[in-house]
């Protein structure tokens, strides 16, 4: 233990007071670590292992602007050549996955 306090008391007295402060923030730092990253992150990659599968479980309920045009065709003619040119219809509207599958809901 002599030997410990010697090694402690012969490190500049700046650097002493430097090294408390780093280890309280790499203890912080390995703990918030330790109880908020997943256990499954960066398995495949950088996100979470179980989150591709978890996205794919996700209802869908958008269609795409490709399915209002085959009804709303004079619109989407229309909309091809207006401001509304590089915006999706279910953006104003609503998700249209139900619409689409049954057009008379």
């Amino acid at each position: 233990m002599n030997g410990l306090k010697r090694f402690w008391l012969g490190i500049p007295e700046q650097i002493r007071h430097l090294l408390v402060p780093l280890a309280i923030v790499l203890a912080v730092y390995t703990l918030a670590h330790h109880l908020l990253v997943p256990s499954d992150f960066g398995l495949y990659g950088h996100y979470r292992a179980s989150s591709p599968q978890q996205n794919a479980d996700f209802r869908i309920v958008y269609a795409g602007s490709d399915s209002c045009t085959g009804c709303h065709g004079e619109i989407a003619s229309r909309k091809k050549e207006g401001y509304h040119l590089g915006v999706a219809c279910e953006t104003c509207h609503q998700p249209a996955a139900a619409h689409a599958e049954d057009p008379e809901r």
